[in-house]
């Protein structure tokens, strides 16, 4: 299942998807903004010439990429399932 979430850039949610609740939308778009806001820094930090643009985390369940533009920040969280070997 994938989740979309497009929030500006003082957390308020643009547009989601209608399978995703207004209180889950908010809560990706408040912690994305602060993750955006901290890759952004530790970015200009390494190389002041350089942009930020992407980030993707990726945890037991779900992956989040969080991508960073001019007007907006869109949050896409997917399911995954780890892949299990075969003996």
């Amino acid at each position: 299942m994938e989740t979309c979430v497009i929030c500006d850039y003082e957390g308020k949610v643009l547009r989601r998807l209608s399978s995703m609740a207004d209180a889950q939308a908010q809560l990706y778009a408040t912690k994305s903004k602060a993750l955006a806001k901290i890759a952004l820094d530790a970015a200009r930090d390494m190389d002041p010439s350089d942009q930020f643009r992407n980030i993707r985390i990726k945890t037991k369940t779900k992956e989040l990429i969080i991508t960073y533009d001019r007007d907006f920040i869109v949050v896409v969280v997917q399911q995954w399932t780890p892949f299990e070997q075969i003996s």
